[in-house]
């Protein structure tokens, strides 16, 4: 099994084995992540407490600890999409994250391409997520889909009756079959919204929304966000939400806005790199390039955004977009399975858990990245190496194996 690589961002780290035996907690030291209600410490999940099988945790206590400085985000710095372009493709525009996600979902959702063709005179597009504003005396928090829990089956039929509220506007909303969501703008839509998305969603979890939605060059989106909230309001989901007890879809968050133009878009899924066949041993120069492509590792995230960039640059990596949260060994070819090509596995979901302070969500994230890796080393896992970082400050090299390990001490 060749060296697999984990950048988890959220990823917290258990004591290290130079350090006194912790208690039975896992420590949250300071970060920019916020939570809502901070404590000094979480419970440990129970799988954390198995070392010998616990493949991360062994990792990250055994590991060679050093700091490390990734480039800074653009846009904010809780802002996990921002923070995987800057390390993963600088060249990307970050403020532009709706085109890119865009560009991840068409390539392979068929329906989406369907839906665009016949959405006439578009100019522009911006990302768009269910939010709830909690709130307080004198402010509301923003809350999103991991405090919401908005199933599918809510979200359909009010998509379909938000539609019907928006097309006045000149405005359209697009659902993938991904689950992410698009706002479309005709000439006549951006000319009501104003030229100005709000912050990314990254920047807004679990903030204060008042500062995010001040100034002039945002008069249109509040106004707009106004209305909104009042139809949102007396929609029947609401009512039926609030009478269980349940948080209500109050409001919008949108941001990412991008120029949309259909044949830049189609030019790029066209020049996209294409599946790489199975690389079969011969003299050939064909040969010699796939075995080439073979020996890049093979990047395997969650993020939409980060794959769109990657979609966009010439002479990317080879790389499988997550069709959801949790990673899968059946996503990924034969020859990553075999150990024949090495991984970079690029996963965002346990930051998002964070910043909305959902502990449950981000240790059941952490949860199936382990489970993820055991079953990838199953075949051999004495052999298992695992080079890990948290996308933020840190990361842990392989342990040195045999006489290696003695060389600090020989220097």
């Amino acid at each position: 099994m060749p060296l697999i690589t984990l950048t988890i961002l959220g990823l917290q780290p258990e004591q290290g084995a130079a350090e006194p035996p912790p208690a039975p907690r896992l420590p949250l030291p300071y970060t920019a992540w916020q939570w809502p209600n901070p404590t000094p410490a979480a419970p440990r999940p129970a799988q954390l407490a198995q070392q010998p099988t616990h493949l991360i945790g062994k990792a990250l206590r055994y590991g060679r600890a050093r700091a490390a400085q990734y480039p800074s985000p653009i846009t904010c710095p809780d802002d996990p999409e921002a923070r995987l372009l800057a390390r993963f493709a600088p060249n990307a525009a970050a403020h532009e994250s709706a085109a890119l996600a865009l560009l991840a979902d068409l390539a392979t959702d068929t329906a989406l391409k369907a839906a665009l063709s016949q959405s006439h005179g578009l100019v522009a597009i911006s990302r768009l997520a269910p939010a709830h504003l909690q709130a307080g005396t004198d402010h509301a928090v923003v809350m999103g889909a991991r405090y919401l829990h908005l199933s599918a089956a809510e979200w359909q039929p009010l998509a379909q009756d938000l539609n019907q509220w928006l097309k006045p506007d000149g405005l359209i909303l697009i659902t993938a079959a991904s689950g992410r969501c698009y706002l479309g703008y005709t000439a006549a839509g951006a000319a009501r919204m104003g030229a100005h998305d709000l912050p990314p969603l990254g920047c807004a979890l679990n903030r204060n929304a008042q500062p995010l939605l001040e100034g002039d060059a945002l008069r249109g989106m509040r106004r707009w966000l106004t209305e909104l909230q009042m139809w949102l309001y007396a929609h029947p989901l609401n009512v039926h939400r609030a009478e269980q007890g349940r948080p209500e879809l109050n409001s919008l968050w949108v941001w990412g806005r991008s120029r949309f133009d259909a044949q830049k878009i189609e030019a790029h899924l066209n020049l996209a790199p294409k599946p790489v066949p199975e690389f079969t041993p011969s003299p050939t120069a064909a040969s010699a390039a796939l075995a080439e492509k073979h020996s890049a590792p093979l990047i395997y995230t969650d993020s939409a955004v980060l794959a769109g960039a990657l979609i966009r640059t010439t002479g990317a990596p080879p790389m499988r977009l997550a069709p959801n949260v949790t990673p899968q060994c059946d996503d990924l070819p034969e020859r990553v399975l075999t150990g024949a090509q090495p991984l970079h596995l690029i996963w965002s979901e346990p930051a998002w858990c964070y910043l909305e302070g959902d502990i449950n969500g981000w240790q059941q994230s952490l949860d199936a990245i382990e489970h993820f890796v055991q079953a990838l080393s199953a075949p051999n896992p004495t052999q298992t190496r695992l080079m890990l970082d948290d996308g933020l400050s840190r990361q842990w090299l392989p342990a040195r194996r045999g006489l290696a390990r003695f060389w600090p001490f020989f220097r």
